[in-house]
């Protein structure tokens, strides 16, 4: 469980508890800040369950992944093969060479 759900519940609660506290002895002050306390632990939790959803999705597509060997891309074409790295490497180097 997410710490932003955590914190969120127990200001909001922590809210409610103020306003009720405010409304029992009178103080409009401290019901305003009751509910503005409610209000932010109510986004705070959200958040927290947003968090955790995202994770949730990132971990599901990561153990659907597939990881597909390096030769089977090669086959395919899908990848350089080693003599055109190679070749790649060497002309990179004497063009290098060359400038210098």
């Amino acid at each position: 469980m997410d710490d932003n759900r955590i914190e969120g519940t127990a200001r909001n609660l922590g809210g409610k508890i103020e306003e009720g506290l405010g409304r029992a002895t009178g103080d409009v002050r401290s019901q305003a800040e009751g509910k503005m306390n409610q209000v932010a632990g109510a986004a705070q939790e959200l958040y927290g369950q947003a968090r955790e959803t995202a994770g949730d999705a990132a971990a599901m597509v990561g153990r659907q992944a597939v990881v597909v060997p390096a030769t089977a891309l090669i086959a395919r074409r899908k990848w350089p093969s080693l003599t055109c790295l190679l070749r790649l490497s060497r002309a990179g180097r004497g063009a290098a060479g060359g400038a210098s």
